[in-house]
């Protein structure tokens, strides 16, 4: 009765456009602001587009991308200037979520752009579920939490999928040239973004659709030709920004040609073809159930327009992402919305149901992995921290509780329900993943508990600092734009000269450090230790705080 109730509620939802957009956008909210301003910078990427912001900011240069002392003068600006944008609004040194904020809002805007891009297929229920299935995804909600251009090349590249949708659908005249216009600014933003990473997906999905209708006419009604001058109009300032990096002769090493390089958020790990395949349920969330158990109708129909569609668009960047070793989450993030599409449709169209032994094994997502995390995450915690997370234990045991519901309801044919459920319960994974688990992480707070101890530990007041052997701009964030990173060797001269100094130095690098201090005839003294755990690298980390023996307050 309960679930015959929910169904009603969401065919209600699905009536209205603006219930629907309005649903998306509270669901959205819930899933992706839990933790947002209580996570610590996480080490890779996320640390140096914080920085070089605030860089932009306190010089006022906002043509250079400055990591460290170089100039990054190939990198795209957009993410850089929109962070700086937000922290200047903040005024004064703003807290790290500030940073945050354009992820979040293109997060938000991506899921609503989802349902935009389901609703070019003309079903409002599907569009409604595509959206909310796009904000279940795991890596959407990890790229809405990071100040990084991923959220915004995803909400850039949707923009594009679902004005390229309505094109090649054929709509009316004037819906075709404000969505050719659409389409275009999609791709002008995510190479400000991302670089060729958009622009790549979408030739590749045209390229597929013109093959598969036989020819190529349809591509007029894009007006490539106004189309293409709009974009470069769109990424200019990039290219003005790389012209006088050049001209000043700072525009640093050329970016290698493979676009995965250029994306570095949080962390790389080396794993075979498939490994993607095999995480997708915690990728893309629940719409991956779904997806599992109408496989079949998939390959019956995949001229559908659809099913065809988001295959073009999404397919040929996940094979990719397959072959290459490097895998990284947010290397998939822009084929989330497809993913959420081909559910979406296949729910609407009556098919997502639990047929035989092997549709049954592949629905067991939701009854599985709820609980799994329940019983998993907590022991990590209790690994890494020694104590138990009480508030994000009783979340998660609430999704634990929730999944098993939405897979009964799948079971017993009351899809939607069952799909309104998963959504649910991953609200509250998410709450007690990212909004209690996360944050309660003192192994992961490096910079800052580096900060803490120079504080109580420094012979003098208002340091400076350099670090060696943990090379990650999260330390220049705690302790100050002037913070370098150097090699050990560079760290003890830095020592030897006059001022009020601390030398940051792993314990993989103290040797060498203590060596050039002998050499240099300097006495120098641990004054603090800070140990922790590099996610970026997934590497213990053992800190020692160095300061010159005769370090006096000044």
């Amino acid at each position: 009765m309960f679930a015959s109730a929910i169904e009603t509620f969401g065919e209600a939802l699905a009536r209205s456009p603006q219930a629907s957009l309005a649903a998306i956008f509270f669901v959205a909210l819930a899933c992706f602001l839990p933790g947002f301003m209580a996570m610590p910078l996480i080490d890779g990427d996320e640390p140096s587009y914080v920085v070089a912001a605030h860089e932009m900011n306190a010089t006022g240069d906002y043509a250079a991308v400055r990591v460290q002392t170089a100039n990054a003068g190939w990198r795209p600006r957009g993410a850089y200037w929109i962070e700086a944008f937000a922290a200047s609004l903040a005024g004064g040194n703003p807290p790290v979520w500030v940073y945050r904020l354009p992820s979040l809002a293109a997060a938000v805007a991506a899921t609503l752009l989802t349902w935009w891009l389901a609703m070019a297929f003309g079903s409002p229920r599907a569009a409604l579920l595509a959206g909310l299935f796009a904000a279940g995804s795991g890596v959407v909600g990890l790229e809405a939490r990071l100040a990084t251009p991923d959220a915004i090349l995803l909400a850039a590249a949707t923009l594009s999928a679902g004005a390229l949708a309505r094109v090649w659908l054929d709509r009316d005249r004037r819906e075709g040239e404000v969505a050719a216009g659409l389409f275009w600014t999609g791709i002008g933003v995510g190479i400000l973004a991302k670089g060729i990473v958009a622009p790549a997906m979408a030739a590749a999905a045209v390229a597929i659709l013109s093959f598969e209708r036989g020819d190529m006419r349809w591509l007029g009604r894009l007006r490539p030709g106004i189309g293409l001058a709009w974009v470069f109009l769109l990424v200019s300032p990039w290219l003005i920004a790389i012209a006088l990096a050049v001209l000043q002769g700072g525009a640093g090493e050329w970016p290698s040609l493979q676009f995965l390089a250029q994306i570095g958020v949080p962390f790389e790990i080396a794993a075979p073809p498939g490994s993607y395949s095999l995480i997708l349920p915690l990728l893309a969330g629940p719409a991956v159930t779904f997806i599992f158990v109408a496989f079949s109708w998939y390959l019956a129909e995949i001229r559908r327009p659809p099913i065809l569609f988001a295959l073009a668009w999404a397919g040929p960047l996940w094979i990719v992402a397959e072959l290459v070793t490097a895998k990284q989450p947010q290397t998939i993030l822009p084929t989330i919305p497809a993913f959420a599409l081909l559910a979406a449709v296949a729910i609407d169209a009556g098919v997502a149901r639990i047929r035989g032994r092997v549709s049954w094994f592949y629905s067991l997502g939701p009854a599985v992995w709820p609980p799994f995390l329940a019983v998993v995450v907590p022991a990590a915690f209790v690994y890494f921290e020694g104590r138990f997370p009480w508030p994000a234990f009783l979340a998660l045991v609430v999704a634990a509780v929730l999944g098993p519901i939405s897979w009964v309801w799948l079971r017993r044919g009351t899809v939607i329900a069952a799909a309104l459920m998963s959504v649910v319960t991953v609200v509250f994974i998410y709450l007690g993943f990212f909004g209690l688990f996360v944050p309660g992480l003192d192994g992961i707070r490096l910079g800052e508990r580096v900060a803490a101890a120079a504080s109580a530990a420094s012979p003098c007041r208002s340091p400076t600092f350099t670090g060696t052997g943990y090379s990650e701009e999260s330390l220049v964030f705690a302790l100050g734009p002037e913070t370098r990173l150097v090699d050990a060797s560079s760290a003890a001269n830095f020592l030897n000269s006059a001022g009020c100094r601390i030398a940051v130095v792993e314990r993989s690098q103290i040797a060498s450090f203590r060596q050039r201090a002998e050499d240099l005839g300097l006495d120098i003294k641990d004054r603090a230790r800070v140990t922790g755990f590099n996610l970026r690298k997934m590497s213990v980390v053992d800190l020692h705080l160095f300061a010159a023996a005769g370090a006096a307050n000044e």
